[in-house]
């Protein structure tokens, strides 16, 4: 990140802890892998990149995207999504600065009230570019909900969380455990619960 504009990779990080505060139920079970890429608590990956395209490819699906990781303890499934995340923030960051450039040449200014210019020859803005990476932990929502129904009430506000911010990603390590997550006498697990939102599209998950 050296060779990165300190600039926008200042402004992102506020953007990004602004969003979090935004999503408040969510990262306080989550952690925001795009934030932890810009303040550097993420190593880059190598030669990952078919498998991150992939995975790319599918959660542009309108319906039903979704994507499971499997492999053996160690090979890298949860690098993966580290690195996808580390690819938004990448692209992000260059196309904030390319289309600071372009503004510059146009001599033109941001405007203030709306943040945007006309009249110049502005860089695409490149895919995913405002999609956000939680890594959600099933463990944190399991615990301290020692009556019935807490922790479907928490994970449900999660789901709202998401369908209304259809830029999240949802990354879920050992989610094999989801199936018996939550199980109690008269109460439904996790997997019950994501799989009608994770089959109308209202959220996209990456499992592992």
């Amino acid at each position: 990140m050296a060779n990165w504009a300190k600039k926008y990779v200042s402004e992102e990080i506020g953007r990004m802890r602004q969003f979090d505060r935004a999503v408040h139920e969510l990262s306080k079970y989550g952690r925001n892998l795009n934030l932890a890429v810009l303040e550097q608590k993420i190593s880059p990956v190598y030669n990952r990149e078919g498998v991150i395209a992939d995975v790319k490819r599918v959660l542009c699906r309108r319906n039903k995207a979704n994507i499971l990781l499997t492999g053996p303890a160690g090979c890298g499934k949860t690098a993966i999504a580290e690195g996808l995340a580390r690819e938004i923030v990448l692209a992000k960051v260059q196309w904030n600065s390319d289309r600071a450039k372009a503004e510059r040449a146009a001599g033109k200014e941001i405007d203030a009230s709306t943040g945007e210019v006309l009249d110049y020859n502005a860089p695409p803005k490149p895919m995913f570019a405002d999609c956000v990476i939680y890594d959600l932990s099933l463990n944190s929502l399991v615990a301290g909900t020692k009556y019935r129904g807490e922790f479907e009430e928490k994970l449900q506000e999660i789901l709202k969380i998401c369908a209304s911010h259809p830029e999240i990603i949802l990354f879920i390590d050992e989610i094999h455990q989801i199936v018996h997550a939550g199980c109690s006498e008269g109460s439904s697990g996790a997997g019950q619960i994501l799989k009608p939102a994770m089959a109308r599209g209202d959220i996209r998950v990456i499992g592992a």
